[in-house]
C-alpha cells in the first residue's frame, strides 16, 4: 500500500460492509490534520488501523459544524472522511477529504479573523499590538498631574 489506501469498512446496523478507497487529497488532509509527524506510507498504514474500528454511514459526525453534506461518511471517533461515490466502480466509495474534530469551517473564522480578512481585502494589513519601549512610559508632570 504506497498512499492510497483501500479499506473494508462496515456499514453502521448492517452486517455489511463497503469497499473504500482514499484519494491522494484525503491522504495529505489526514497527515495535516490528524497525524502531521506522518510520511504517505506510515499514514496510509494509521488509515487501515483506523478503518478497524470505523463504520460508513449517511449520518454526519454530531461534532461536524461544516455545512457541506456528504452521500456517505466514515467516522472513528474525533477523524471522518468524507465520502463519494467512486468513478471508476460503481461498487466503491471515494473518501475525497478528512475532517477533524475541532476544525473551524471556512466562514467562521470569529472575530479577529473577519477583521484580518476585511483588512486584507482591502489592501491593508491588519496593524498588530507593538508593546512601548520601557523609555517611553516615564511618567510627565502636566499643570501638576502626573501623566503617562
Amino acid at each position: 500500500m504506497c498512499g492510497r489506501p483501500t479499506v473494508q469498512c462496515g456499514l453502521k446496523g448492517t452486517q455489511a460492509s463497503v469497499a473504500v478507497e482514499f484519494s491522494e487529497h484525503a491522504v495529505h488532509r489526514f497527515i495535516e490534520r490528524a497525524r502531521p509527524s506522518c510520511d504517505l506510507q506510515t499514514a496510509a498504514d494509521e488509515i487501515q488501523r483506523l478503518a478497524d474500528f470505523a463504520s460508513v454511514s449517511p449520518d454526519r459526525p454530531g461534532w461536524e459544524r461544516n455545512g457541506r453534506r456528504a452521500l456517505m461518511y466514515l467516522t472513528c471517533g474525533d477523524i471522518a472522511f468524507v465520502l463519494d461515490p467512486a468513478r471508476a466502480d460503481s461498487e466503491r466509495l471515494m473518501a475525497t477529504t478528512c475532517l477533524v474534530r475541532g476544525m473551524t469551517p471556512r466562514g467562521d473564522r470569529g472575530r479577529e479573523g473577519k477583521a484580518c480578512a476585511r483588512a486584507s481585502t482591502q489592501g491593508r494589513r491588519a496593524t498588530p499590538y507593538r508593546r512601548p519601549s520601557p523609555g517611553s512610559l516615564t511618567p510627565e508632570v502636566v499643570d501638576g498631574a502626573l501623566s503617562c
